[in-house]
């Protein structure tokens, strides 16, 4: 490619990977210069970057975008990983999300792009790591019950079973005759 000067275009030396979206191409370059986290939740992300997004609902309104919606499914680029955190204040809910890159402690970038202390972030665990005393005891298998194979087992002549169908208020009685 060529500049309107007619010269050769310079390969840029920036090391931010190319997500297919301007806006978050220039939100990641800026993160990685800054060694900062990439918050995706809409009110930190457009206070990161006033400059792309005004407010939080543009940057709503540019992650309910279809193209934007795939890269963001696809998850972080090479070189960043994502984190899932939340404030220590913060009880229950949907943990928030950000792109952390590579190198570089979750929890100390996340701090940093928010502002606070990185006491104040908790980071997620995996729930697939569990211990073994976190884990509930196992309930043992039962087989669940064949009436056909407890019935095989009576003599042909006892042949009632107390059944509570459910439009009845009361059990009743119901003979069996064999086959």
């Amino acid at each position: 490619m060529m500049t309107r000067d007619g010269e050769p275009l310079a390969a840029e030396e920036d090391a931010t990977p190319s997500t297919g979206d301007a806006l978050l191409n220039q939100a990641l370059a800026f993160c990685a210069a800054k060694g900062m986290a990439l918050p995706l939740d809409p009110e930190p992300l457009a206070a990161l970057c006033p400059y792309l997004w005004a407010n939080a609902k543009a940057v709503k309104n540019w992650k309910a975008g279809v193209a934007v919606a795939v890269v963001l499914k696809r998850g972080p680029p090479a070189d960043w990983r994502l984190a899932e955190y939340r404030h220590t204040s913060r009880r229950g809910g949907r943990p928030a999300v950000a792109w952390v890159p590579a190198g570089i402690e979750p929890r100390a970038a996340i701090a940093k792009t928010l502002g606070e202390a990185e006491a104040a972030i908790a980071l997620k665990e995996n729930p697939w790591q569990k211990t073994t005393k976190e884990r509930s005891t196992s309930v043992p298998w039962v087989a669940p019950l064949n009436f056909a194979a407890l019935l095989q087992d009576e003599p042909a002549d006892v042949g009632q079973l107390l059944i509570a169908p459910v439009f009845l208020s009361k059990p009743t009685a119901v003979t069996l005759s064999p086959f």
